[in-house]
């Protein structure tokens, strides 16, 4: 996204959209692997809520600490590789330090998960219960519930993307301030924080 490769505009369009999804893929799978781990460690529904409304405050925080650090950290990167490099630079610092993360973070629970011999049974249920592709998509249609839960979900990716890509437009192109878009930036992770705080209380109720 931030090096052009060649000098052709279709190979680097290819190279873009080749990097992007492979990014894309590997980021979703480490999140939802993430996200699956507070099943793991919770015992109980009151836990789960506490652990996901933790989860979502802290990643709220980050956006937060981002909002003060992100450009400062971005201008020194700019004043050694180039802004021609800075925000490739800087995107693969924030990639490793996302995997150390998420490797600190699996390693945490240590212990919480199944013995070898409850995986074994379940292994075993596993392949008992196994259902057919064809059953899987027709259970999917056919279970008003879950085809909700999961449009919502998608709904909610692309309002956060077109959110996203709104707010870089206006400041810029609308409002022609874009040291603004800093302070709206904060405003809503500060409010994010607060929100995701909270929601355990009324996920309880």
């Amino acid at each position: 996204m931030y090096v052009r490769i060649g000098t052709s505009d279709i190979v680097s369009t290819v190279f873009f959209f080749i990097f992007m999804l492979g990014g894309r893929f590997a980021n979703n799978w480490s999140y939802t692997a993430n996200m699956s781990m507070i099943s793991v460690v919770a015992k109980t529904p009151d836990d789960r809520v506490t652990m996901a409304s933790s989860r979502s405050t802290w990643n709220n925080i980050s956006k937060f600490v981002w909002s003060y650090l992100g450009v400062p950290f971005l201008v020194i990167l700019t004043s050694i590789f180039t802004e021609k490099y800075s925000y490739a630079v800087l995107s693969l610092i924030m990639s490793l330090l996302m995997v150390a993360g998420y490797w600190f973070h699996f390693w945490m629970p240590k212990g919480y998960e199944d013995t070898g011999e409850e995986e074994r049974k379940n292994v075993a249920k596993t392949k008992r219960a196994k259902t057919k592709p064809k059953n899987i998509i027709k259970a999917l249609f056919t279970n008003p519930p879950l085809l909700c839960l999961m449009i919502a979900d998608l709904a909610k990716w692309l309002f956060n993307f077109m959110v996203a890509g709104t707010v870089v437009y206006y400041f810029t192109y609308i409002a022609l301030n874009k040291e603004m878009q800093a302070s709206y930036m904060l405003i809503i992770a500060f409010c994010s924080v607060i929100g995701t705080f909270f929601s355990r209380y009324i996920g309880k109720n």
